[in-house]
């Protein structure tokens, strides 16, 4: 029906925006390296305000907290 079509084709497009989403962050780690994920959100994204955690969190550190965020049931 109608609504399927609808809601396959809208979880297609969503795939491909999530992996050109990660795409782009994965350019934009290869040239530049130095910076961690947490800086490169904040820049991208132009926030006027700083968010220091995020912006200082290390790439590892980060990468454990959404490991453990989506690892462990909610009740």
């Amino acid at each position: 029906d109608d609504l399927s079509r609808d809601s396959a084709l809208a979880e297609a497009s969503l795939d491909e925006v999530k992996q050109y989403l990660l795409e782009s962050i994965s350019k934009a780690m290869h040239k530049y390296p130095e910076i961690r994920l947490g800086q490169l959100l904040i820049n991208a994204m132009n926030f006027q305000e700083p968010f220091s955690e995020l912006s200082h969190i290390e790439d590892n550190v980060l990468a454990e907290k959404i490991k453990q965020c989506f690892s462990t049931e909610k009740s």
